[in-house]
C-alpha cells in the first residue's frame, strides 16, 4: 500500500528504527496479538500490520524508538 510504505519512509526519515505497539483496554481481536510487540520499522506485526493503527476505528497506540 502506497500510504502506508510513505508513512514508513517519512518515519525513517525522522530516525525512527523501532516501532511498538501499544493497545487499549478493549482492543479488538486483531489488534490484540501485537499487544506489547517490538519490532523494526517496515517490519511486520504479529497480525499482518506494517504500521499503527491497523485498521479504521483502531485505537492503538505507538511507540517509536530511534
Amino acid at each position: 500500500d502506497k500510504d502506508i510504505q510513505k508513512q514508513i519512509e517519512e518515519l525513517k526519515a525522522k530516525g525512527i528504527k523501532f516501532v511498538t505497539w501499544k493497545g487499549h483496554a478493549g482492543m479488538c481481536d486483531e489488534c490484540t496479538p501485537n499487544d506489547g510487540k517490538r519490532v523494526a520499522l517496515g517490519q511486520r506485526f504479529p497480525s499482518g500490520a506494517m504500521i499503527v493503527p491497523e485498521h479504521n476505528n483502531c485505537e492503538c497506540e505507538a511507540e517509536y524508538e530511534r
